[in-house]
């Protein structure tokens, strides 16, 4: 399963590379990045674990994702040339 999810992120990333329009590349790179976390979960679960997601039970948490995709949206993603958006 945690294939399976890894799988689906460089898919993502894959077609996000093909995109020219900067709103729908952010929004690939996203769901890309959903793909990794949903991959790290599927991990953490094979092993016994579950790891903490911030935000999900912290409102103050999910606020400073949400400013830090806004940022992101104006300047450029992480570890994306901003030739690429």
């Amino acid at each position: 399963m945690v294939q399976h999810w890894r799988d689906r992120a460089t898919e993502a990333r894959s077609l996000a590379a093909q995109i020219d329009d900067p709103v729908a590349k952010l929004a690939m790179l996203t769901i890309a990045e959903n793909y990794n976390q949903i991959a790290e979960r599927a991990a953490a679960r094979a092993l016994g674990s579950e790891p903490s997601t911030p935000g999900l039970n912290d409102p103050v948490g999910l606020q400073d994702r949400c400013a830090q995709r806004r940022h992101h949206r104006l300047v450029g993603e992480p570890g994306v040339h901003r030739s690429l958006l």
